[in-house]
This record gives structure tokens, C-alpha cells and sequence, in this order.
């Protein structure tokens, strides 16, 4: 540019003529012009460098601006330069205060992860301490604790500090372990496992389990001891109990009648009481560990090998082994030992049942006897009952036949009276061989109930009908306190007829003269029913009522001179029993007596309509 203007000014022509000329246009445009602007701009060009036309002056304040522009553009270059430098190392700052940053957050990252880690171990190490059934204890070069953990307190219920306080002389170290007494490895600066200790305070004896490590410091130097504590006290005393009891127990099986043997979950014998091997005939040492197998019957029917595996119960009449061959017939119990529910043991107790079977086989053969001899009893009963009735019946027809004059008159009057005599005595005696054959057939269990729906009132009505001569005779009332509207009962007629008038009978022949005799009935709340016959007469002493209701029984012996053979009430309450009912007497001496009878409510029908 500079060239230019001299170009210009040497050649006499003016810069804006020059510029039309040369193309002014592209020298404003050229670095030229800003060099120019830019000498200028420092003073580099003088005053009358520049013709003083106005066209130069017009150039020159357009140098000038170009001047200002360019050196703002400069400056501006070299701020932004200046800016991208320091920003450069700006950024390179910021992004190694960020490394520097992310580091050591990652180390106080790793540092508290560390510290927790340290602290979860540390608790868990408490944590195990302290839940542990043992105990921590250190103790120094001296052998006095120094330390014992918080666990002590609790399992012992005692202050460790009082265990601290005491000193190595309050433990006794005299106890057992591998290699010699505790004391003894603690002199050796040994390790020991497990070896038992006694510590004595204020009367109170504690049993411990200790052991320990020696502990060393960094120029080997002895430190001292540091282990673990356990208080055995009660397991010592529960295996002192333990031991006692089976001491008893052992007493008590040895001094058993009864054998008792104990086997494994292999059938092999654990234990023989006493008893066991005298009744088997063998020795401890000969059955130690021997299958139980030894003392079994081959016969599977013995059913000793069906009881294995089973949960136990009676067993009745197998047979054991004895040494010398022979068998021995017993009775036994076998109860398992269950372990997880399986059978892995048992305990079998027998006894020797020789001579129950012996007193089995003499009591069948003295049924066998006793019911031939009922059998017999019963054909004899039968036979002599048949011959009686058959010259009785004749006595009795003949005795009519007399007392009604057939064939003619007697002919005198005291006949008559000794013909009717005859008559009653042999319907007594028919009466005492019915009741006879009635009591056998119960007995033999050959009596036939022939049931039916019957009328209670009508049946006490009938027997009160029979009975009415013979009370009329002894001067005393009959009383029906029946109600007419009972419900049908299933029974056999002729034999409740029968009961009836067996108790009516006795109550007029025991009730004086100007007495009462009364007969009630009712239905009782659970559905059976009730019949009583009471009377006023002498009553029966409290001794003699169960008496009374015994075969060939009589009460009070003052009443001998009563007609009857006691088997009335006998007869009666088997009949009623057959009937699946009772009965029972009340009475006082001087009061009367209260015969009931009670059948049951599966007899009773029930009202129509339900």
C-alpha cells in the first residue's frame, strides 16, 4: 500500500485518480492499505508525507479508522489467543482437580467402605463373643486376668471383675489335660484345650472349661494367655443327676421280678437285668452285644420279630430260648426308641408265664368240669322234676277227686279237711319244683323270653286278681295305683306275670292283718318305666336285703314259720335282668318294704303319632 501512494505521488497524480486509474478499490482492500494505516496509525509517517488535498485527507482519516479497526481486530486476536491459552489451561486445571478429586473421593470412598468393614467385623466379633455360650479372657506374663468379656457376666450371673479381683489363687488349676495339669502348662507356656477349673466365691463352687494360646510379643518375649471360658456348672450337675438316675434306675431293674433286656437299632442286646439272664439262664458277658436273634423262636407266629419296627404294646404267651435248649413261655412288652420318628431301639420287658399257663390249663379244665357238672345238674333237674310232677300230679287229681266226692261220699267231715291239706301242700311243692326248673334254665342260659307288646295295667291287674284270695285270708288290702293310660311295653307276658306275682305274694304273706299292699306305676325321664309294689308289712333288716335275693336265702330267721323256699325274689330278678331291667328293695324293720322294678326305654313304645 505504501508503495502505491509513492507510485501515486510520483507519478503527479492524485491518490483518488490513481484509485480510478489502478483500481483503487482493491488497494483499500489489500494488506497494503492496512500496513499503511497501520505505520501511520504509529507515527511511523510524516505530516507532509500526504499532499494537502482533500482527497488524501479523505484517505487518511480512512487510514486511520482502518488503523483503529485493525487494531482492535489485533488486540481482539491477541485477548482471544490470551483467552484460549488461559482457558486451555483452565480446563486442564479443572480436569486434574477433577482427577485429583475423583481420587480422593474413590480413597475416602474405599477408607469408609474400610472403616465399616472394620467396624462389622469388629461388632460381629462382639456380636460372636457375646451370643457365644463361651467366653473371652486374656491374662498377662503373671497369669492374672487382665480382660474377660461381658459374656462371663451372663453365663455365669457373676461380676467378672470378681474374677479379675481374685487372682490365680482363687481358681483351682490342679485339672486334667493332655501333657499334664493346667498349672503345669501354664508353666511351660503351653496351649491347652478344654480342661476343667473351679472357681470358689462366697460358698459358691463354679465349674469352668478353659483354653488357651500362649501370646507372644514382637521380640518373643512371653505375654500371657488369651482363650476361651465356658461354665459347665449345670452340665456337671445335670450329668451328676443324669448319673444318678441311671444309678437308680439300674438299682431298680436289678431289683425287678421281671426280665428286662435293652437292643439297638441293629437287634443287638445293650443291657440283661438281672432277672432276664436267670430266667434265660445265660451270663452277661455270653449275651454282651449278641443279636437278639439268640433267645428267638424260629416260629414267625412268636410275633417278636412282627413287634420290631412297631411302637409297642403287650405281646401275650411267645417263647424265649433259654441256654440249655429249652423254651420258656413269657409275656413281654416291647416299647421303641424313636429317634427322628424311626425305631432305632427298644426296651422289652417280659415274665415268665409257666405257671399261669398251668393255672390256665387247670381253670379250663375245671370249667370244662363245672359246666358238665351243669349239664348234668340241669338233666338231673330236668329228670327229677319230671319224676316228681308225675306221682304229684297224681296226689293232686287224686286229692280232688276226694275233695269233690266223684264216687261217692267220704263220710266223715275230718277227711275232708286233710284232703284239702294235701291239696295245698302239693301246689306249694308244684310251685318250689316250677320255681327250680325256672332258676336252672336261666342259669344254663336256656330260658326263652316269648316277647310281645303288652298292657302293664292289665297284667298287674290279673296278678292282683290271683293274689286277692291269699290277702283276703291274712286280713290285708290290695291297692291298684296303676294308670290306665301307660304306653305298650315289649315283654314277655307270662314272666312279668310271674314277677309280680312272686312280689305280691311275699308282701301279703309279710303284712299283717289290717295292712296294705299297693301297686303304682310311671313313666321315668329318661323314657323307661317304673313299677313298684310296696306294702306296710315288717320290712327287711339293712344286712338281710342282699340277702334276700340270693338262691335258698331268707332273711330274718324269726320268720321261719312262713311258708316258701327264697326263690321267689331270686327267680324275680333274673327275670327282670333277662328283660334288660332290674330289681332292687328298699325296707325298714317295722315300716315295710318297697319292691322296683325298672325296664328299660328301648322296650317302651312310643305314643302314636310320634
Amino acid at each position: 500500500m505504501l508503495l502505491l501512494c509513492h507510485t501515486a505521488v510520483i507519478e503527479g497524480v492524485s491518490p483518488v485518480s490513481f484509485r480510478f486509474r489502478r483500481g483503487f478499490s482493491r488497494i483499500l482492500s489489500s494488506y497494503g492499505a492496512v500496513s499503511l494505516a497501520f505505520f501511520l496509525g504509529l507515527g511511523l509517517v510524516a505530516d507532509g508525507y500526504f499532499p494537502d488535498v482533500p482527497e488524501w485527507h479523505l484517505f487518511r482519516t480512512l487510514l486511520e479508522l482502518v488503523f483503529v479497526v485493525a487494531s482492535v481486530a489485533v488486540l481482539r486476536h491477541l485477548i482471544n489467543r490470551r483467552y484460549h491459552r488461559l482457558r486451555r489451561v483452565n480446563e486442564g486445571l479443572e480436569a486434574r482437580l477433577v482427577r485429583q478429586t475423583e481420587a480422593l473421593r474413590a480413597e475416602l470412598e474405599q477408607r469408609t467402605r474400610t472403616e465399616a468393614m472394620l467396624r462389622q467385623s469388629e461388632q460381629r466379633f462382639r456380636d460372636l463373643a457375646e451370643s457365644a455360650s463361651q467366653w473371652l479372657w486374656e491374662s498377662g506374663p503373671d497369669q492374672r486376668l487382665r480382660t474377660v468379656s461381658r459374656r462371663f457376666d451372663d453365663a455365669t450371673g457373676l461380676d467378672g471383675g470378681v474374677l479379675l479381683e481374685a487372682g490365680p489363687e482363687a481358681l483351682d488349676l490342679g485339672g486334667e489335660a493332655e501333657g499334664g495339669t493346667l498349672r503345669t502348662l501354664l508353666d511351660r507356656q503351653q496351649p491347652f484345650q478344654d480342661v476343667p477349673v473351679r472357681f470358689a466365691h462366697q460358698g459358691e463352687r463354679r465349674q469352668f472349661l478353659l483354653s488357651g494360646r500362649p501370646l507372644f510379643d514382637a521380640a518373643g518375649h512371653f505375654a500371657g494367655y488369651r482363650g476361651t471360658g465356658e461354665d459347665v456348672t449345670e452340665r456337671h450337675l445335670r450329668e451328676r443327676a443324669a448319673e444318678q438316675l441311671r444309678h437308680r434306675h439300674e438299682l431298680i431293674l436289678n431289683g425287678l421280678g421281671e426280665g428286662v433286656f435293652g437292643l439297638d437299632g441293629e437287634g443287638r442286646f445293650t443291657f440283661l437285668n438281672p432277672a432276664a439272664l436267670q430266667l434265660l439262664g445265660w451270663s452277661g458277658a455270653e449275651l454282651a452285644e449278641k443279636f437278639a436273634a439268640i433267645i428267638l423262636a424260629p416260629d414267625p407266629a412268636d410275633g417278636f420279630s412282627e413287634a420290631a419296627g412297631q411302637a409297642g404294646g403287650p405281646r401275650h404267651n411267645v417263647r424265649f430260648r433259654r441256654k440249655d435248649g429249652s423254651w420258656l413261655p413269657v409275656d413281654y412288652v416291647w416299647t421303641a426308641i424313636l429317634e427322628n420318628g424311626e425305631v432305632n431301639g427298644a426296651v422289652v420287658a417280659f415274665r415268665d408265664i409257666t405257671a399261669q399257663l398251668q393255672a390256665e390249663r387247670e381253670l379250663i379244665a375245671a370249667k370244662e368240669r363245672a359246666e358238665e357238672a351243669t349239664r348234668a345238674k340241669s338233666a338231673f333237674l330236668a329228670h327229677i322234676s319230671h319224676q316228681l310232677r308225675t306221682p304229684l300230679n297224681s296226689i293232686v287229681g287224686f286229692a280232688d277227686v276226694m275233695k269233690n266226692e266223684y264216687f261217692g261220699p267220704i263220710g266223715n267231715d275230718r277227711y275232708k279237711g286233710y284232703v284239702d291239706d294235701i291239696g295245698l301242700s302239693a301246689a306249694h311243692l308244684s310251685e318250689v319244683i316250677e320255681d327250680l326248673v325256672d332258676l336252672a334254665r336261666i342259669e344254663a342260659g336256656k330260658l326263652v323270653l316269648h316277647e310281645q307288646q303288652a298292657d302293664i295295667a292289665a297284667l298287674v291287674e290279673d296278678a292282683l286278681a290271683m293274689v286277692r284270695p291269699l290277702a283276703g285270708q291274712g286280713g290285708c288290702s290290695l291297692l291298684n295305683n296303676v294308670p290306665g293310660n301307660l304306653p305298650p311295653v315289649l315283654l314277655d307276658p307270662l314272666r312279668f306275670k310271674q314277677v309280680l306275682l312272686n312280689l305280691l305274694s311275699n308282701a301279703v304273706k309279710f303284712t299283717p292283718e289290717g295292712g296294705r299292699v299297693a301297686v303304682m306305676a310311671e313313666m321315668e325321664p329318661d323314657g323307661g318305666l317304673l313299677l313298684q309294689v310296696s306294702d306296710t308289712g315288717i320290712g327287711i333288716g339293712e344286712e338281710d336285703l342282699e340277702k334276700v335275693t340270693q338262691m335258698f336265702v331268707r332273711g330274718d330267721d324269726s320268720l321261719s314259720n312262713k311258708p316258701g323256699a327264697g326263690l321267689g325274689l331270686p327267680l324275680a330278678k333274673q327275670l327282670m335282668e333277662l328283660h334288660g331291667g332290674g330289681l332292687t328293695l328298699a325296707s325298714q324293720p317295722q315300716h315295710g318294704t318297697v319292691a322296683s322294678l325298672r325296664l328299660p326305654p328301648g322296650r317302651i313304645a312310643s305314643p302314636v303319632g310320634e
